[in-house]
């Protein structure tokens, strides 16, 4: 149970996240894939196919490459309600409703893993009360 509006399947992970890594990714659906399809968000990562479906959020534009690196974006791709959230302390996908297939959950659980380890990797980045608190009200406004 957690304060999402809607029925859903879960999994979350603790990380270290020094670096203060925030990130909001959430799949378009169809009338939202046509409604952005003139917007360029592309966060680095070269790739305009996944820009078209996805909705992406973070902090640190210059290390979402490193998180959402080709294989990552080819997993999330199969899925076409997925969420994640990297938030300050841990991780976690979302999927609507009740998901019942084990080797989904399993690919998205070790998926979070692999790019846990990624975040803690990442350098770590002094941050102030006031900007972690922002960084954290980033997801929620922007996803």
């Amino acid at each position: 149970e957690d304060d999402a509006p809607y029925y859903h399947t879960k999994a979350s992970i603790p990380i270290k996240n020094a670096a203060g890594f925030v990130l909001g990714l959430r799949r378009k659906s169809m009338l939202e894939e046509a409604q952005t399809r003139k917007e360029v968000a592309d966060h680095g990562l070269q790739d305009p196919e996944f820009s078209r479906r996805f909705f992406v959020v973070s902090n640190d534009p210059n290390a979402v490459p490193t998180i959402l690196t080709p294989e990552v974006r080819q997993e999330l791709n199969r899925y076409q309600d997925v969420e994640l959230y990297i938030r300050l302390g841990t991780m976690e996908w979302r999927r609507a409703g009740e998901v019942n297939d084990l080797k989904a959950i399993e690919r998205l659980s070790n998926l979070i893993l692999d790019i846990g380890e990624r975040v803690d990797a990442l350098p770590a980045r002094p941050r102030t009360l006031t900007e972690r608190l922002a960084d954290e009200a980033l997801i929620q406004k922007g996803v």
